[in-house]
């Protein structure tokens, strides 16, 4: 039977509004390539002489970079690719994008791309784009490149004009104004080779320029390179992955935080207010990861301090732990730790901070420890409800701590002994397992804990994903999510929050002052309803990414805003009082003033410390025994519960002696107290 082409039309315009809907189900709605124009596909292709067995980077993957390029309200997406060409893609509205990558002058041919991140770094009032380069043996190829943004929608490459188009194996950067001087630096971060992945502590020792982290000072918008004045590390162990820019201590001085893969241990760079900074890693954290990727540093919790998430690439699931080389044992934890590379562990790390003395991790309380093999976190309010969940990326081409490719790579071995021709190079890498997984979507719970919702609000597909970027791609008052994947088109999903609640918000862009026009390291603290949220202006985070140049604060069901604080970079202040939510506002520099200094509060003791190595001479000594060998399933260790003390009058003269217990071939010891509150051993 015929049907009419009238009957087929009626059935095509009552199925448009049922689709809409079934799109819209979940918070957050796929749109596809077709659908935005935006075609970009980071293709990796191996053969014989450029493979995974070689370089292990081989699928780190890109970055993503957002912002308003031509100024006209609309953000911009940058992808860098590393076998292809970076794109850029003109924000049209309604989620329609155009590739002006050609005709804007971003060709860059030849060149393996990593971290991208857009600064006005000549404060023209037009957002230029730097772009990380690795990879490539050959320096020239490795040239970090800055496009500056004629004001056309054209850019011209000046990297080298700037001092900034180092050769090292570059992976992400970030600018900051470090010294308060009124104009932006800038911290790279790069990575070793393989060579140096190993448990070397003369490796630390080592020290080559085109490894290390570089911090750049700006002087006058020339950039050089001030590692030894500032107190940089600079060793050959460097394998930076990722970087955040945040005040950690809460003394108004931004602070670094550099995640390092394999061995090495990530650094805590405290900003010292006079030009240099102090590593801290070990005063201010119990643990790390092992190999810490990605990271993210938020105020989770609405505290007012700002925590920090660092990824790493354990399996959620028992099975997946289980076929993976990857879990820790006690043995090589401990060697880490007596060798000189603090303790690690492989999971991930949410370090909550304790009013920035010190911080308590909780991972694994929070229930996002376990993320597979992960890339970049990104903490921020999706559903506007006042609380920032959690984005994060995974996915790895070749899965080389899986057990199939290990005992794969140890029968190649036995071959090669035994004097037998071994497996090509191609038919190994085609044995070993890729980690594609979907990415996971957290909602925060306000506890401290999180819940996954990637099925209930996520339209996930499995893929490889690395960089990751939020953006209000449409300017309605929500984030979207672009992200860049290997051997796949970006993703890019539209946040459908303002369907789905009443919750509020409030958006803000930034006018600094001087050659920090864009306001980068500006502190905005929100009140309303009794609750105050807090969120720094860090555009670089993540993994290889930046984010747009502007903050969304989610109200939940507040409808005005109480108070809003602002404080600058150059610590100028402003309030502002009883604002209407739902809107834009663009705060300026030149409307704040320079905050008048706290009175130091003077609290009172109760309690006055006493030497206590003149009273009590006992020093514990714990006895090397390592339970797991003997009890494997012991979740902690039981023969070192501490020492222990009792107190008692033991001679009957009315003073409480102490007691103080030893470890196994450590004796105890008796101490008698007398009037004068000293206790002789006995």
């Amino acid at each position: 039977m015929k049907i009419s082409s009238f009957y087929i039309l009626i059935l095509f315009i009552l199925t448009i509004p049922l689709s809409c809907k079934q799109d819209d189900k979940k918070l957050f709605t796929s749109l596809s390539h077709k659908r935005t124009g935006i075609d970009f596909r980071n293709w990796i292709k191996e053969n014989e002489t450029f493979n995974v067995l070689d370089y292990g980077y081989m699928y780190n993957g890109g970055g993503v970079a957002v912002g308003d390029l031509n100024n006209d309200g609309l953000p911009d997406i940058f992808f860098s690719g590393n076998l292809t060409y970076s794109k850029l893609y003109l924000n049209k509205g309604n989620f329609r994008f155009t590739d002006i990558t050609i005709k804007s002058g971003l060709s860059n041919a030849g060149t393996w791309n990593t971290g991208v991140t857009m600064v006005d770094i000549n404060a023209d009032g037009f957002l230029d784009i730097y772009v990380c380069s690795s990879t490539d043996s050959r320096p020239h190829y490795r040239r970090n490149l800055l496009y500056i943004n004629n004001g056309d929608l054209t850019f011209t490459e000046k990297a080298a004009e700037y001092g900034i188009d180092g050769s090292s194996y570059s992976t992400h950067s970030a600018f900051f104004d470090y010294d308060k001087d009124g104009d932006l630096d800038l911290f790279v971060i790069n990575h070793s080779l393989d060579k140096f992945a190993k448990i070397n502590p003369g490796f630390k020792l080592g020290h080559d320029p085109i490894y290390e982290h570089i911090l750049y000072k700006n002087n006058g918008g020339k950039f050089v390179n001030v590692n030894k004045e500032a107190g940089m590390i600079t060793n050959i162990m460097n394998f930076g992955l990722g970087l955040a820019i945040a005040d950690f201590n809460n003394d108004n001085w931004p602070d670094i935080y550099v995640c390092n893969d394999y061995f090495e241990q990530d650094y805590l760079y405290i900003n010292q207010q006079n030009g240099t900074f102090s590593e801290e890693v070990e005063k201010y954290f119990d643990h790390i990861p092992l190999s810490s990727m990605g990271n993210d540093a938020a105020d989770f919790n609405n505290d007012g301090n700002i925590d920090l998430l660092t990824l790493d690439m354990y399996p959620e699931d028992n099975y997946g732990q289980k076929l993976v080389a990857g879990p820790d044992h006690y043995e090589r934890f401990n060697s880490l730790r007596h060798i000189g590379f603090f303790r690690q562990t492989t999971r991930n790390m949410l370090q909550l901070n304790n009013h920035g003395s010190h911080f308590t991790e909780i991972g694994q309380y929070a229930g996002m420890s376990s993320t597979n093999w992960s890339w970049s976190p990104l903490f921020c309010d999706f559903d506007n409800d006042g609380n920032k969940d959690l984005y994060i990326s995974n996915g790895y081409g070749k899965n080389s701590t899986h057990m199939d490719a290990i005992n794969l790579a140890v029968a190649q071995i036995v071959k090669e002994q035994k004097g037998e021709i071994p497996m090509p190079t191609m038919g190994i890498i085609e044995m070993i397992p890729a980690t594609v997984l979907k990415n996971y979507i957290f909602k925060n719970n306000g506890d401290l804990t999180f819940t996954n919702v990637t099925e209930s609000w996520g339209d996930e597909k499995p893929t490889l994903s690395n960089g990751a970027v939020y953006a209000d791609l449409d300017n309605d008052g929500d984030m979207d999510i672009v992200i860049n994947n290997i051997n796949d088109y970006a993703s890019v999903y539209r946040n459908n929050s303002n369907t789905f609640n009443s919750n509020h918000f409030l958006k803000i862009k930034f006018e600094g002052t001087g050659m920090n026009k864009g306001g980068i390291g500006a502190r905005v603290d929100i009140t309303c309803n009794g609750q105050t949220y807090t969120q720094e202006f860090m555009p670089s985070r993540g993994y290889m990414s930046s984010m747009n140049h502007e903050l969304i604060f989610g109200l939940g069901d507040a409808t005005s805003v109480d108070k809003l604080k602002i404080t600058w970079p150059d610590q100028r202040e402003q309030l502002l009082f009883s604002l209407e939510v739902d809107r834009t506002i663009k705060l300026y520099n030149k409307d704040a003033k320079i905050a008048d200094k706290l009175t130091a509060v003077d609290y009172r003791t109760f309690f006055s410390p006493l030497n206590s190595k003149e009273i009590v001479t006992f020093n514990h000594v714990e006895n090397e025994y390592i339970d797991f060998q003997k009890q494997i399933l012991l979740p902690h260790f039981l023969s070192t519960q501490g020492p222990h003390i009792a107190k008692g009058d033991v001679n009957n003269d009315g003073l409480e002696d102490l007691f103080f217990s030893g470890a196994k071939e450590s004796p105890g010891k008796l101490y008698f107290q007398n009037r004068q509150i000293i206790f002789p051993s006995c």
